[in-house]
């Protein structure tokens, strides 16, 4: 696969969605990850219930918490986070949805190669039904933020992959976080202590960049660096970038598509994601301490 790690609130639903327009990718829209497996009786050519069935998920999702569209652009059709798929193997970061903080202290103890097997095996069955409805493609686009506290693992597991890291400073990304996920723990639970919220995630996020980091040591020839502010203002630059690295050739076709789906979804189309680091316990002066090591490297001397 190509796969896009960063933090949360880095562009990298962004470039996903983009990259996913290229039909000669294959990437797994919010409702295949939900709904992996056929329904009984289902025509493989036309998964329409399920795809019913999870645009009316999304719609109950974005009633309960009309904010969440602010912040991430939720689309049952469109191109999202492999992370879904891996829940249905029960180890996955749950504490997206709600406080566990026991469940990670376990996830984290153990060892999660049968969730990258699991997640594999997922994607040559996804990939099977693709080709049943006579979608053909030869490479996958990916993208998850929980990635980063895994890349020996990823690395191992798909070899040969590419990995292309957003980079944004985290001073600025993980207050946006917190309230990322702060929302998602108001659609579940009507008691949410928000600054429980802002340390688990920050604690969480330094911890991955330290292994991200070491894993790249260890790999450099598989990362790609880019930054938040050239996706913003020059999506399809990136794109290009990102096509030179991973040795593919972008089609006129292709660009068109792309053109078109970031005309039709800039940002000013929402509306704006407020909120305040202190509503989560977090300040600049912690983060820039936390995030030191990753600040040096590559958002005050980016490579």
């Amino acid at each position: 696969p190509v796969l896009i790690v960063g933090l949360p609130r880095t562009g990298t639903t962004l470039l996903q969605r983009v990259l996913a327009c290229d039909p000669s990718f294959y990437s797994m829209p919010w409702w295949e990850s939900r709904y992996p497996v056929p329904f009984p009786g289902e025509d493989l050519k036309a998964p329409t219930e399920r795809i019913e069935r999870a645009r009316g998920e999304v719609k109950v999702m974005v009633e309960a918490m009309p904010k969440l569209m602010a912040i991430h652009p939720m689309n049952a059709d469109e191109a999202d986070e492999e992370g879904m798929l891996t829940e249905h193997s029960f180890r996955a970061s749950f504490n997206a949805y709600a406080h566990v903080p026991s469940y990670m202290d376990w996830l984290h103890s153990t060892d999660e190669t049968p969730t990258y097997e699991f997640l594999k095996r997922g994607l040559k069955f996804l990939q099977w039904q693709k080709r049943q409805r006579g979608i053909v493609a030869n490479r996958w686009v990916l993208k998850a933020p929980h990635h980063l506290l895994r890349m020996e693992l990823v690395l191992k597991m798909f070899p040969g992959i590419q990995v292309i890291q957003t980079h944004r400073d985290p001073v600025d990304t993980i207050p946006s976080i917190a309230s990322f996920i702060d929302t998602l723990w108001h659609i579940y639970s009507s008691t949410v202590d928000s600054k429980a919220v802002g340390q688990e995630w920050s604690a969480l996020m330094a911890r991955a960049f330290r292994h991200a980091m070491q894993a790249r040591a260890n790999s450099p020839q598989s990362f790609m660096d880019v930054r938040f502010i050239d996706t913003v203002k020059n999506p399809l630059e990136v794109v290009r970038a990102i096509y030179a690295f991973a040795g593919r050739t972008l089609t006129p076709e292709a660009e068109a598509r792309m053109s078109h789906w970031i005309e039709d979804n800039r940002r000013e189309s929402r509306a704006a994601h407020d909120y305040q680091p202190e509503q989560f316990g977090l300040s600049a002066q912690q983060l820039q301490r936390d995030f030191a090591d990753y600040r040096q490297r590559y958002i005050e001397t980016p490579q």
